[in-house]
């Protein structure tokens, strides 16, 4: 839910409680600056993109450049990461329907976009595949690659005989990373140009379905081909982060095992190949797998030396372990071997603020009371939007029945909810930002 829809609703439910109080002129209030501010926001939550860059257009976008200086455009060049993340994970019909959402950094500005939001995402594809692979994580590469239209992805997939979910329900928990059939291996020994070109299809058919939520038809493609491919580390990478998210959406722990297996094999089969094994190590850090995923990238600088990807996947590994030091090491060592001055600034910027943090115990104390203030408002606010909603029940019920107990009882608790949560909301985002090294300078 973007702030606007979230303010929309707010000010709406207040404008029922101000009705349902006989306060009209409060309720007619709250309903123009509702259907103004839906104007406004209308007008400006828009992005223009001209090739070179980003630009937030609108009135309130003007204003708050105009009184605060809050920069309005972020140059392709100037982006530092592009994160993704899974918005909603809603299952339907076996599927799942995902919606990301793509964050775009640099130079303190930050553009989000919505797939699911219209003319979003072509202008995704368009900005992603003009940024160099090293600022994108692994979701962001997908999405890249991958993200197709739903129904010619199903027309493909009926064309390529995969069936329905309702006939695969329960194949993906006998996937395996196996070697194949004896007749699949001879066809590949014979070099069968065929066989190969059809698994790369499939392959491709597979990704395109698991990142648009066709978990079960993306696995059985995924298997076909590893059945014509078997020695295909890339495949089974693929199969691997297929079963990884069916687990993931279900919670699922023995599905979670069986991936992290087909993952390990992927591992044996990557050899030589670097660029396979950072994508592993990337797989094996987002499923919480900080070792393995260190021992990948080792492999991988091994073979290649101190690559940028590797070597910043190593960083957030320390991170992720809680080393500064080995942080600090590895971001600066990053620092050095980018080919782009967006990516040098970035891992400079991290390397300063993790040695800074690793250096001042009173600026740790502070970033660390910081973070913890911010975990505390946003879990709180999560809180008062569930009571919130849950008032929302009674209010329906007691006007149902008639009982005016019952709904000024649902008004009263959501109403104190929901002003709860606008206060801890809004407190949240002023501990958004890190602090000032500066600060602590003055103080000493």
């Amino acid at each position: 839910m973007t702030p606007y829809v979230a303010a929309s609703l707010f000010l709406l439910f207040f404008a029922a409680l101000f009705a349902y109080a006989g306060l009209g002129f409060l309720y007619q209030l709250l309903l123009s600056i509702v259907a103004v501010a839906s104007l406004v926001v209308g007008l400006d939550d828009r992005v223009s993109y001209n090739g070179r860059r980003l630009v937030k257009t609108g009135p309130l976008s003007a204003i708050s450049h105009r009184l605060w200086g809050r920069p309005r455009a972020l140059r392709i060049r100037s982006v530092e990461s592009a994160e993704t993340y899974i918005k909603r994970f809603i299952k339907r019909n076996d599927n799942f329907y995902y919606c990301y959402r793509v964050i775009l950094k640099g130079r303190g500005v930050e553009f989000e976009f919505d797939t699911s939001l219209r003319g979003h995402r072509s202008l995704i594809n368009a900005v992603l595949s003009k940024l160099p692979e090293s600022s994108l994580d692994i979701r962001s590469i997908e999405i890249r690659d991958y993200l197709s239209d739903a129904s010619d992805l199903l027309r493909q997939a009926r064309a390529a005989q995969i069936p329905p979910p309702d006939v695969l329900e329960g194949s993906i928990r006998r996937a395996k990373g196996s070697k194949g059939s004896a007749s699949s291996r001879h066809a590949l020994n014979e070099g069968d140009p065929n066989s190969v070109e059809k698994a790369r299809e499939l392959q491709l058919l597979g990704n395109k379905l698991r990142v648009s939520g066709y978990l079960l038809q993306s696995a059985e493609a995924l298997r076909r081909a590893l059945r014509l491919n078997p020695g295909d580390g890339w495949l089974l990478l693929d199969l691997g982060r297929c079963i990884e998210e069916f687990a993931g959406a279900l919670h699922d722990r023995t599905l979670a095992r069986r991936s992290l297996a087909i993952l390990r094999l992927a591992e044996r089969r990557a050899q030589s190949d670097p660029k396979l094994l950072e994508r592993l190590a990337d797989t094996y850090l987002l499923a919480g797998e900080a070792d393995r995923a260190a021992r990948s990238y080792q492999k991988a600088i091994a073979i290649v030396g101190n690559s940028f990807r590797a070597v910043r996947g190593m960083a957030e590994v320390a991170l992720f372990q809680g080393k500064l030091a080995h942080a600090v090491l590895h971001f600066s060592a990053a620092s050095r071997t980018a080919n782009h001055p967006a990516l040098t600034r970035w891992t400079n910027a991290e390397a300063q603020y993790l040695s800074r943090l690793n250096e001042s115990d009173e600026y740790m104390d502070i970033e660390i009371g910081r973070l913890n203030l911010l975990g505390s408002l946003s879990r709180s606010a999560q809180t008062s939007l569930r009571l919130g909603l849950w008032g929302l029940p009674l209010i329906l019920s007691g006007l149902l029945v008639g009982d005016p107990l019952i709904a000024d009882i649902g008004w009263a608790v959501s109403a104190v909810a929901f002003l709860a949560w606008a206060v801890l909301t809004i407190s949240a985002r002023f501990f958004v930002e890190r602090i000032p090294f500066d600060i602590v300078d003055e103080q000493d």
